[in-house]
């Protein structure tokens, strides 16, 4: 694993990726997704982020106590086109749940200036990143290039050193 320092985080809102292993009963997103890599995902973002919430291919944008059906999609399987699409809407669901609303305006440039966190796949960052920037937000992608068992490390190393 290349070195990555570790850094002092202080988000204004951290997305985490869905996961594709899921629980089979209909519950809080928050705990619909199993796999080791969402579970501490969410670990860092309730830790590290003032708000947080879920990347979803079935959703967009899915809040922690938003209450979900088990589902089977993710982006790897849709078009370009498609997950391009899906990107903008969840960048406006963004806008539309976490900034002031704004009669004919851009409801994101409201966040312009604040701090994004994106602990997703690229398929999904590569979707939003485009947008939330575009607006002026900074946007971090601390696992960006890393494998699966790399991100996990990263992770538990990021809780160790903040604790």
């Amino acid at each position: 694993m290349s070195y990555r320092p570790p850094f002092e985080p202080d988000f204004d809102l951290v997305l985490v990726g869905c996961g594709r292993n899921k629980d089979q009963k209909t519950q809080q997103a928050r705990t619909l997704y199993t796999g080791a890599l969402f579970r501490q995902s969410r670990l860092w973002a309730e830790k590290f982020g003032r708000k947080w919430a879920i990347l979803s291919a079935q959703h967009g944008l899915l809040w922690p106590t938003q209450t979900v059906q088990p589902y089977d999609r993710s982006l790897q399987g849709e078009s370009r086109s498609w997950r391009a699409y899906w990107g903008r809407a969840t960048a406006d669901a963004i806008a539309r749940s976490c900034g002031p609303k704004h009669h004919g305006q851009n409801p994101l440039r409201s966040w312009e200036g604040r701090h994004v966190c994106l602990l997703a796949g690229a398929l999904y960052t590569d979707a939003v990143r485009r947008h939330l920037v575009g607006v002026g937000l900074t946007v971090t992608e601390p696992l960006r290039g890393l494998f699966v068992g790399q991100r996990l490390q990263w992770l538990r190393q990021q809780l160790e050193v903040q604790a």
